[in-house]
């Protein structure tokens, strides 16, 4: 589970929908013309991303034995694993830091982490 003010996400390996994200809550109970109708606060948009319910080790090596054979790069290499890693750090860091931006460099420099 991820939340942020913009919003959260939550994955679940097991559930049948395994992420969910779910944009900034509606509050109207601050907006004046709304007490005029309906108060009411609400979660924001829910979407569900479809993933595909492949084996994520399976296609692993299934990417790798098609490397070997087609002489051809893997999906994700060395390279794309560090890029991973750096990503959760930047996570880490900025939960560690109250949520404080955190920009990556080098591939990723155009990226930016924030809790």
């Amino acid at each position: 589970f991820l939340a942020g003010k913009n919003g959260s996400m939550k994955f679940d390996e097991t559930a049948g929908e395994k992420l969910r994200i779910v944009g900034p809550p509606m509050d109207t109970r601050l907006d004046a013309d709304a007490q005029k109708r309906h108060i009411f606060y609400a979660p924001g948009k829910i979407e569900v991303v479809e993933l595909s319910s492949a084996e994520p080790l399976k296609k692993e090596c299934e990417d790798f034995i098609h490397a070997v054979l087609n002489q051809k790069d893997m999906i994700s290499d060395g390279l794309f694993g560090h890029s991973v890693v750096r990503v959760l750090e930047a996570a880490s860091l900025s939960l560690s830091n109250d949520g404080e931006m955190i920009a990556l460099e080098g591939e990723l420099q155009n990226a930016v982490f924030q809790t």
